[in-house]
C-alpha cells in the first residue's frame, strides 16, 4: 500500500466516521427544533444547515485526494510504500495511541481553552485573587429529592 493510499483510506474512514456521528447527532436535533418551532423560517434553516453538512461530508469523502495535495501529507516520508504486514504489535499500539490522543486533543482542546479563558478572566477581575478561583468553577450541588418520601 502506498502512502497516499493510506491517507486517502484514513480521510474516508473519517469522513464515513462523521457522517454516522452527524447521523445520530443532527438528526434528534433537527426533529426536536421542528416539532418544538414548526414555522417556515425553522425548515429553511435546518434544511440549510443538513445540506451544508452533507455537502461538507460528501467532500471530505469524494475529495480525499484534494485534501492529500491542500495538507502535502504524502511529503517528507523516506519510503513510498507502507508494508501493512511487517508492522508488529507494538507500532500498531503505538499508532493506535496516536490517533486516540489526537482525537482526545482535538475533541477537548474548545472545552479546555475555554475553561482557561473563564479562568484567567475570573484571575483578572477578581479582588480575592487566586483565593477564590477554585469557587467559581465549582458546579452547584444539585439536590436529588428523596423518591422514597414521598410514599
Amino acid at each position: 500500500m502506498t502512502k497516499r493510499d493510506f491517507f486517502k483510506v484514513l480521510i474516508k474512514i473519517f469522513g464515513l466516521y462523521s457522517a454516522v456521528a452527524a447521523a445520530f447527532s443532527l438528526l434528534p436535533t433537527y426533529i426536536g427544533a421542528m416539532l418544538y418551532d414548526f414555522n417556515l423560517n425553522t425548515i429553511i434553516v435546518l434544511l440549510g444547515a443538513a445540506t451544508v453538512t452533507v455537502l461538507i461530508l460528501i467532500t471530505i469523502i469524494n475529495g480525499a485526494d484534494k485534501i492529500i495535495d491542500l495538507l502535502k501529507l504524502d511529503k517528507n516520508f523516506t519510503e513510498d510504500r507502507i508494508e501493512i504486514g511487517n508492522l508488529k504489535e507494538i507500532n500498531l499500539l503505538k499508532l493506535a495511541l496516536l490517533i486516540i490522543s489526537g482525537h482526545l486533543i482535538v475533541t477537548n482542546l474548545p472545552s479546555f481553552l475555554k475553561q482557561s479563558y473563564f479562568a484567567l478572566k475570573e484571575l483578572l477581575t477578581s479582588k480575592k485573587g487566586t483565593d477564590g478561583l477554585l469557587e467559581s468553577f465549582m458546579y452547584d450541588k444539585v439536590i436529588i429529592p428523596n423518591i422514597y418520601s414521598l410514599y
